[in-house]
């Protein structure tokens, strides 16, 4: 009676779209290293990032969310957008806008954001930069700038000697 594209099919066609429409939206957009799995090397995207396993190395996702859950263990330098610290952190992390380090982290490192947040109960041992006008954060997510190497030579020769000392032990 209502519908007016003259089709007898009852609407299934809509309803199909409908669905698949519906399905599309909360298909998650995060990538995900999951608790058994341990990454060396540099990982990089553009999308959300959770990681639950073990990252050594360098993750970028500058333009995203980059989340280490509550059984991720990182010892590498973090680039992204946000930052939301729930499991270990062993490194220099980087953020364009704001870093979150949850009651459940245990953090060792810089942090450098226009913003950080720590969480009562949290652990945290390093130094802290609040200024967006940082040189890291602007050779980091400075519109068309790319850093050679993924970091900044200064972070990377700050993060050797953090990550030389957490292998030996």
């Amino acid at each position: 009676m209502f519908n007016k594209s003259g089709s007898n099919d009852g609407g299934a066609n809509e309803t199909a779209l409908g669905e698949r429409q519906r399905s599309n939206r909360t298909l998650p957009s995060n990538a995900v290293v999951g608790a058994s799995v341990h990454v060396d090397g540099r990982i990089s995207g553009e999308e959300d990032l959770l990681i639950e396993g073990k990252v050594t190395g360098t993750v970028e996702f500058k333009n995203n969310t980059v989340t280490v859950g509550s059984k991720g263990h990182v010892m590498a330098d973090l680039y992204g957008r946000h930052l939301i610290l729930e499991g270990k952190v062993e490194g220099n992390v980087f953020a364009a806008e704001a870093i979150v380090v949850r009651k459940s982290a245990h953090v060792t490192g810089r942090l450098v954001a226009p913003a950080v947040s720590l969480e009562q109960g949290g652990f945290f041992s390093g130094t802290v930069e609040m200024d967006k006008e940082t040189k890291e954060l602007k050779a980091s997510f400075g519109q068309g700038q790319k850093v050679a190497a993924g970091k900044p030579a200064e972070a990377e020769s700050s993060v050797a000697p953090l990550l030389q000392s957490t292998k030996s032990s």
